[in-house]
């Protein structure tokens, strides 16, 4: 995971080059620097970065939230918010694009440095389980005998084409 392609999605630029300056140092590698929401989704398109720290406020129409919540649906990239922002307005938005973490600033560099390292895992198993559940979803769709799952009130919860049949 030391290595992986981050990408920094930071409006005020003292901040972003701090940031960047410290996952550089922690072995990360920074594929760009994003203002606003649409320089953010145009560079996630572009450079595929494998996480992304998100701060809630930027430039432009979008912010974080809704930049997040974008990328989330389009490129399922994993986000980190990294914010100053901790009301209970936002943290409830910021739930909406399923984040991986969220880091308040002023950040610490090993809770970053934690935060990324069990963000990127976590994604990775989320990788491996939504590939496990399409192999079992074929599997049974293109069985040829029926299978039908019935709950504890004897409703029919599910059947396959063949069951359909």
């Amino acid at each position: 995971m030391a290595g992986a392609k981050i990408l920094v999605a930071e409006d005020d630029g003292i901040i972003a080059h701090h940031i960047q300056n410290v996952l550089i140092k922690l072995g990360y590698q920074v594929v760009g620097v994003a203002q606003s929401g649409f320089d953010a989704f145009a560079l996630v398109e572009r450079e595929q970065p494998e996480l992304i720290l998100m701060d809630i406020n930027l430039q432009g129409d979008l912010d974080g939230v809704d930049t997040a919540d974008q990328i989330h649906r389009k490129f399922d990239t994993p986000i980190v918010y990294l914010t100053a922002y901790s009301d209970e307005k936002t943290l409830h938005r910021a739930r909406i694009s399923d984040p991986f973490g969220y880091i308040l600033k002023p950040f610490d560099e090993r809770t970053l440095h934690a935060t990324i390292i069990i963000a990127l895992h976590k994604h990775e198993l989320d990788l491996e389980l939504k590939a496990s559940e399409a192999r079992f979803r074929a599997l049974v769709q293109n069985q040829g005998e029926g299978l039908l799952i019935v709950d504890r009130e004897e409703r029919f919860v599910f059947a396959n084409p063949a069951a359909d049949e």
